[in-house]
């Protein structure tokens, strides 16, 4: 850090994280202040220096965590410099979610009592951040606000609250890239494929047709960010979170069909779950019971067709879906016809799994008959039989939270 040669000392800021990022605390802490020394200087040097102490700190700062708090006050006014010189600079968008990034992890070093005096002007600057216009899409900004976000919510609690307003419609609105997969043309595969973004590819049947889905990975990443703050938005405000309860369940919908990646899915019923419980805890039966019924009226009718359209995969995850909805809600929200029709359905579902396992086991046993049977065919027959058994605890599971 002290050469003397500027591109060594970068080289060195810009190495340590892929380092520090693996140092256990103790064996970090005797030469954080000596590190910090030098970098409080880099810090109020020119901006490329700046990019590499912010990622510095925050590293230290993640490691090191309450062990770090020491250095709050210090560092807390820089970095607030730092975001009010960065704050409508198009060209220093990654520095600002950098330092976005920074504060928020040292707002979880120094706790709620700690960061109470600057929540507010940093979350403000957050917002203003992410309504400058005219950057194009994949603003870097926006990646480090969520991911900040989340954890000053978890840092402020309840405190969190009066942020919510104003930032949750940026967040709801991520979740339209649930509809993003699409089946492209020609020349739309042709554009993707040679795109320089990852991309993620899906094989789907439905009524004799097969269909090869695409999206890009930063959307799914998007995506899920998206749900995750969300969903520590419903955890850490619990009751408070009420008024923002239907909002939040129409703009979960999307998900539902959401096919690329079934833990994507699985968060957003386990989200639904706690729609449900916030609305129960608040004494809102009618929206409880709504949400309830919304959520089987979706669910159910992909059980009727499971044969065609859905994988086990998928059927395990609507299982758990249903489990975890149901628990939530609490006792009394079906009537007696719905308890039935979704005992049925659950058995049936059963039945039909206790089929596919006879096939495949004819299907294995006709294999084993061959000279040289395919051992690849034997995992593959072993993965389905452990998904089938995780299929049928989980539709049991369905039932007992009934």
């Amino acid at each position: 850090l002290d050469d003397t040669v500027a591109r060594v000392a970068l080289r060195s800021m810009g190495a340590f994280p892929h380092y520090g990022e693996s140092v256990e605390r103790e064996d970090l802490e005797p030469f954080v202040q000596p590190l910090m020394e030098k970098l409080g200087a880099k810090l109020q040097a020119e901006l490329r220096f700046q990019k590499k102490a912010i990622t510095f700190i925050a590293v230290l700062a993640a490691q090191m965590d309450d062990g770090f708090a020491t250095y709050y006050g210090a560092l807390m006014p820089l970095l607030k410099e730092v975001v009010h010189a960065c704050l409508h600079k198009a060209e220093e968008r990654i520095l600002l979610g950098k330092c976005f990034e920074c504060i928020s992890l040292l707002a979880k070093v120094v706790g709620r009592a700690g960061f109470r005096s600057d929540a507010e002007q940093i979350m403000q600057a957050m917002l203003q951040a992410a309504q400058v216009q005219n950057l194009g899409d994949n603003d870097p900004v926006e990646e480090y606000m969520m991911a900040a976000s989340q954890r000053i919510c978890v840092t402020m609690k309840e405190e969190f609250l009066p942020f919510a307003p104003e930032l949750l419609p940026c967040v709801l609105a991520k979740l339209k890239l649930a509809s993003a997969p699409r089946a492209p043309n020609d020349i739309e595969f042709n554009s993707m494929a040679g795109s320089k973004q990852g991309l993620n590819l899906r094989v789907e049947q439905s009524k004799g047709e097969v269909k090869v889905l695409m999206m890009y990975t930063s959307d799914i990443q998007e995506l899920k960010a998206a749900l995750e703050l969300i969903h520590t938005f419903v955890e850490e405000l619990g009751e408070l979170y009420a008024p923002f309860v239907a909002q939040t369940a129409q703009a979960l919908l999307p998900v539902f069909e959401f096919t690329m990646q079934e833990e994507i899915r699985d968060l957003c019923f386990e989200t639904w779950g706690q729609l449900c419980a916030c609305a129960r805890r608040c004494g809102q039966g009618n929206i409880v019971a709504e949400l309830v019924h919304k959520f089987l009226d979706q669910i159910l009718t992909r059980f009727d067709s499971a044969g065609q359209l859905l994988d086990t995969a998928e059927l395990v995850t609507y299982a758990d879906g249903m489990t975890t909805c149901l628990k939530q809600a609490g006792p009394g929200v079906l009537t007696r016809q719905q308890v039935r029709h979704v005992c049925q359905v659950g058995l049936r579902a059963i039945g039909d799994s206790l089929q596919r396992r006879h096939r495949l086991a004819e299907e294995r046993r006709e294999a084993l008959s061959q000279t040289d049977p395919d051992e690849c065919a034997d995992e593959v027959d072993q993965d389905n039989d452990e998904l089938e058994q995780a299929l049928r605890v989980s539709l049991c599971s369905v039932a007992g939270a009934i």
